[in-house]
């Protein structure tokens, strides 16, 4: 008992001499700092916003293993300071003294025009590297498509009376252009560049043996944009602006090549603009979320874009651990990691820790004032006079567990869940130090959508 008792009194005590000193130096490397400090680029996450279901495109989002992730100085905002594949960053990172910034991209940006070349981009808000310190990052990079996306589309009725040689052209600013024929069934791919806010789609061809070229202009073009252009003969009645209203044409009318746009796509907001005067601007199985009888008249009740999703109650996940096996961290690296994250879709409204171990009994617990159930949503604990906050849960603080407002409105949300990190790694050191063993640390969670159990299995 005496043994547990010196264990926990020196470990809160390193606690305490390194949180008192981790403003001047929170690191010692035995390699000189001066002038420099520190990035945790572990910190880094990288989410894709991307809308493609709406159009239900070939291709699919790119993951985040295939961002490259560069670190610029503000003083020199064009060039990397360092450059890393995502999934080959290193944990850590030594900077200059300055302020910086990084942007995550996928997709070559230099290219004007390409089919299947979707390039994405997201920027990191400004952060300040200070000597001797170490610096995190608080929210992820969102990263979104960032240039002009086109599709055309050749409506039946057109093919069938259009020659084999027909194509249309487009053009976006003052470079980019490429050639789309009736089996070209691939997105083109436009560099945005500011003030060329351009867009020009030309059809060229024969109709009905007659040569035709016809063009659309968009104007207001915007980076992270898809325009779906469909092509399709349109019929002139007599009379209308443009025809001739000849005697053959009162008799038969004519037909000619028109353009319209089925919808686009602000990649970056998510909205939907469609254009009033297509006359078929949203085939109803093609509309998301759409909900009507395929039979009726097309307009049947229509739900949100997005799907709706069943909740399901929290979850945890680790890059340190595998939650499934007993983790060995007897010869567990000094100061290596170890922490699990608790993944919300809602804010919690219980989470405990039921600490079940060979060597830290609950009796053990009780003589250091901690104990082996843990509340930690609610203070239940004894407070000292005039205290806010119990003994208990601010001993826990110091050990890396969350409390309170840590858990039930945490700061970090990633991919549609609230993130709880619970960091134990200064808990390695006492484990090993008290001997051999077994220890699980037991959780129960729940949320909006219900309870859940996960147990972090230790041997030491």
């Amino acid at each position: 008992m005496k043994k547990i008792f010196h264990i926990f009194s020196l470990l809160c005590l390193i606690t305490v001499v390194t949180a008192a000193c981790k403003n001047e130096e929170p690191f010692d490397t035995g390699v000189s700092t001066e002038g420099t400090g520190r990035i945790l680029t572990t910190s880094i996450k990288i989410t894709v916003n991307s809308n493609d279901f709406l159009t239900r495109a070939s291709e699919d989002s790119p993951s985040v293993d295939m961002f490259t992730v560069a670190i610029y100085n503000r003083q020199d905002p064009e060039t990397p300071y360092l450059s890393y594949p995502y999934p080959q960053l290193p944990e850590v990172l030594t900077l200059p003294v300055g302020t910086y910034f990084v942007k995550a991209f996928y997709g070559n940006n230099d290219i004007e025009a390409a089919f299947d070349n979707p390039y994405y981009e997201g920027v990191s808000a400004n952060f300040t590297i200070q000597e001797g310190k170490i610096e995190d990052f608080k929210d992820p990079i969102v990263c979104s498509l960032s240039n002009v996306k086109v599709s055309i589309l050749f409506d039946e009725d057109l093919v069938s009376e259009m020659s084999a040689d027909s194509y249309v052209e487009v053009k976006v600013g003052e470079n980019g252009t490429l050639i789309f024929k009736e089996s070209t069934n691939k997105a083109g791919y436009f560099k945005y560049v500011d003030n060329s806010e351009t867009l020009v789609a030309t059809f060229y061809g024969s109709v009905q043996g007659e040569k035709v070229s016809e063009s659309k202009i968009y104007d207001n073009v915007q980076k992270g944009t898809y325009y779906k252009i469909t092509f399709k003969l349109h019929a002139i009645n007599p009379g209308e602006e443009g025809n001739s209203g000849s005697k053959s044409d009162e008799e038969s009318g004519t037909l000619k090549v028109d353009a319209s746009v089925i919808y686009d796509v602000d990649a970056n907001d998510g909205v939907q603009n469609v254009n009033p005067d297509s006359e078929e601007y949203l085939k109803d199985d093609l509309r998301p979320g759409y909900s009507g009888d395929p039979d009726d008249d097309g307009e049947g009740d229509v739900t949100p874009d997005t799907p709706e999703e069943k909740p399901v109650p929290p979850y945890i996940v680790s890059d340190d651990v595998d939650m499934e096996a007993r983790t060995d961290i007897s010869s567990w690296p000094e100061g290596k990691r170890l922490a699990i994250k608790i993944l919300s879709a809602t804010p919690l409204k219980q989470f405990k820790c039921k600490i079940d171990s060979e060597l830290l009994t609950p009796e053990a617990l009780e003589e250091v004032k901690l104990k082996s159930d843990l509340d930690l949503v609610n203070d239940i604990y004894d407070k000292d006079p005039g205290e806010s906050e119990s003994t208990l849960w601010s001993s826990l603080r110091d050990l890396g567990f969350p409390v309170g407002s840590d858990v039930t409105n945490p700061k970090e949300y990633v991919d549609g869940n609230y993130v709880i990190t619970f960091d134990i790694t200064q808990f390695v050191n006492l484990l090993n130090a008290l001997g051999h063993g077994d220890h699980n640390f037991i959780f129960d969670m729940e949320n909006e959508a219900g309870k859940s159990t996960a147990t972090l299995k230790l041997k030491s």
